[in-house]
């Protein structure tokens, strides 16, 4: 045998992650089969693309295409892939990845990373991911699909004004619709003889073309799918740090003109006005937001690439009041904006951690569930994670821990989890609890209804060349009652050396399996009968492996 990499691999998809090689194997019988076990890994991280406005999984059924690039933050790690490449396609919505067999992430070198999703129609997306601990990590990423507005989202897209030699003779005004839960809307104004030009200094001319999205901030479908997030860096007076970030206000803005140039700089600058919800909560002085309130201005851009770091920009004052508060700024270049209070936080060194207890003694049930993290403060949803067993909030809030009140409600996770992956779920909710702190390492119990026998899944899959050579890919599976919609697909976990278990499925009921492996969607039906499991197991043994995963067979 010959040894195929040498070099530490820190991400890879996690179904191509093989590290062995071997000549090619002619087999003296035809019945013989090799079964090439993946290595284990410590941590995996499974990220599902849905529609913002709908709550539906993206590339399913309507093939839509979703290119991720990675970004790694974290500076001891230095490969990102298998391939060493960082660019991928997310198929049917799904892309998953891993950390390298030899590589497990701890609070003081964690797995830090940043990925860009940009999808034709859909406005761009930085998902942010700070892991501290092994485990299976789950995060459903909404997208904001332009023109399809979800609850608390208003865009507007249209031709306003023309450019001469990037002067904008006449000025104009661009605002968004009126969000109705809040009934808050932006104004943004472009004066008489602004100049327009793009990143590289070229002038913009013709017709003026911009898509504006205005995001609620008291709204959680509205602030997950904002791209960049929250829990994520920031940069004041050139330091870069991780935080939090409560919004005001937030607003997308892009202007292009006839011949496609997009504009990034503007003089003078454009003036935007942001209405604020009544409901919206100042972290920092524990109340609603008023006249006279300072809260700081941020950028970024996100657009092409996958570094995302909010900038402060300057400060402003929150106007009128007591139902009709707002915010004003100048911005000189585009083309996220937020208006946003920053609070406090630490790096939280002992987590509490949440466990999923069986209902039935003796039992070692270790059942996905979703939690949910909300500030009771200011309502605000900090984060949602989805495990196996137990999980530890560390991870949810990126590292960052605070003291105050919050909110912890458990869930069974399904992918129809909302447009955000915040509110509600088809799943039974396992109950609510309130804690002071989420950095005093306390433990929190759950009962999970475990009643049901295990059913164990073998996944394996075949070279087409050579289909008595078999491998057990590392593999996400999703499950749904087979007469039931595409609502009810449900995250089993990701199998991993071809074994996984599925809890509490109803006897010879039939079931559709869904596993992503490769680009490729694989539909499976099995029906839930004794007479058709082998040793306990149903099996999985029709995917067609692809070429590159087959050459490491060699």
């Amino acid at each position: 045998m010959k040894t195929q990499f040498t070099a530490p691999i820190v991400f890879a998809i996690a179904v191509l992650l093989i590290t062995f090689s071997c000549k090619k194997i002619n087999h003296p019988l035809e019945d013989v089969k090799l079964i090439a076990n993946m290595p284990e890994v410590s941590a995996t991280f499974n990220f599902q693309f849905v529609n913002a406005a709908t709550g539906e999984q993206l590339g399913l059924e309507d093939g839509q295409a979703i290119d991720v690039t990675l970004r790694e933050i974290n500076g001891d790690i230095t490969d990102v892939s298998l391939f060493n490449e960082n660019e991928f396609t997310a198929p049917g919505g799904f892309l998953g990845l891993s950390t390298a067999p030899d590589f497990e992430p701890t609070a003081s070198n964690p797995a830090k990373f940043q990925l860009s999703i940009q999808s034709d129609g859909f406005l761009s997306k930085v998902q942010h991911v700070n892991v501290t601990a092994a485990g299976d990590y789950t995060f459903v990423v909404p997208l904001v699909e332009l023109g399809n507005d979800a609850e608390g989202i208003a865009s507007v897209e249209g031709t306003y004004g023309t450019a001469t030699n990037g002067l904008v003779k006449t000025g104009f005004t661009i605002e968004s619709p009126v969000i109705a839960s809040t009934g808050s809307k932006v104004t943004i104004d472009v004066q008489d003889s602004t100049r327009v030009m793009t990143d590289d200094g070229k002038n913009l001319r013709g017709a003026l073309m911009a898509s504006l999205v205005f995001f609620s901030a008291t709204d959680d479908a509205a602030r997950a799918a904002y791209p960049g997030g929250f829990f994520t860096q920031f940069r004041e007076n050139g330091v870069t740090s991780d935080g939090l970030l409560y919004p005001a206000g937030l607003v997308s803005l892009e202007i292009t003109d006839e011949f496609g140039k997009v504009a990034h700089t503007f003089d003078p600058p454009l003036k935007l006005t942001m209405d604020l919800a009544d409901a919206t909560m100042n972290p920092n002085t524990g109340s609603s937001v008023k006249s006279g309130d300072d809260i700081d201005i941020w950028s970024s851009d996100v657009s092409g690439k996958a570094e995302f770091v909010w900038d402060e920009e300057l400060s402003s004052i929150i106007d009128g009041g007591p139902s009709d508060y707002s915010v004003s700024f100048e911005a000189q270049h585009l083309s996220h904006w937020m208006a946003a209070f920053r609070r406090a936080t630490f790096k939280c060194d002992n987590p509490i951690t949440v466990i999923g207890v069986p209902s039935k003694s003796g039992n070692d049930c270790r059942r996905p569930f979703r939690m949910f993290l909300r500030d009771k403060l200011t309502g605000f949803l900090l984060g949602t994670s989805t495990g196996l067993g137990s999980m530890s909030l560390g991870s949810i809030t990126n590292g960052q821990g605070v003291s105050g009140s919050f909110d912890l409600t458990l869930t069974t996770p399904t992918t129809s989890m909302g447009s955000s992956g915040s509110s509600g779920s088809t799943g039974e909710v396992f109950g609510e609890l309130t804690v002071s702190s989420l950095c005093d390492g306390s433990v929190y119990n759950f009962n999970v209804d475990c009643d049901a026998d295990a059913i164990e899944i073998k996944v394996s899959g075949y070279c087409p060349d050579e289909p008595k050579v078999r491998i057990r890919p590392t593999a996400p599976v999703f499950y749904k009652p087979i007469d039931q919609n595409e609502d009810y697909w449900t995250y089993i976990g990701l199998v991993k050396k071809g074994q996984g278990k599925l809890y509490g499925p109803v006897l010879n009921q039939s079931y559709t399996f869904r596993t992503y492996y490769n680009k490729k969607v694989y539909t499976h039906p099995l029906t839930v009968d004794p007479s058709l499991m082998t040793d306990g197991k149903f099996i999985f043994e029709d995917l067609e492996l692809s070429q590159k995963a087959c050459d490491f067979i060699e």
